[in-house]
């Protein structure tokens, strides 16, 4: 099983908001649809115009944590049998954790809930580089 790479909104998310890890797998920008390609090789390809990275959810919440301290959470609801929930945590380093966004709560799946976590955090690191 393999971790699945994230889709090509969150890559051109990542992109904007600086994330230059390298990774085998890109998404290519082409018309009229985008393409997910993998090489043999990793490399950074947010540095050319036309493709963005494409690490696995994993990765790129491993980004986060480590370049922004920022950590998304995500959980199975306690008292239902089914649906997912996330929290996204800013620990600055040296410093105690806060609340970043509140839970949100209305995810059928982990990846679903882990996705939705990473583009609210790359949401937020865009709008504070403006």
């Amino acid at each position: 099983m393999t971790e699945p790479k994230v889709d090509f909104k969150l890559a051109k998310l990542l992109k904007e908001a600086g994330f230059d890890w390298q990774v085998n797998s890109f998404w290519y920008e082409g018309e009229p649809e985008q393409m997910l390609f993998t090489n043999s090789k990793e490399r950074n390809h947010n540095d050319v115009e036309c493709a963005c990275s494409a690490p696995n959810l994993a990765h790129a919440a491993q980004w986060l944590r480590e370049v922004h301290g920022l950590h998304i959470i995500c959980q199975p609801h306690c008292k239902q049998l089914s649906g997912y929930w996330f929290a996204s945590l800013y620990i600055p380093k040296g410093s105690e954790w806060r609340f970043f966004t509140g839970i949100s709560d209305d995810f059928t799946s982990h990846d679903t809930a882990l996705s939705a976590g990473i583009e609210h955090a790359l949401k937020i690191i865009i709008e504070r580089k403006k």
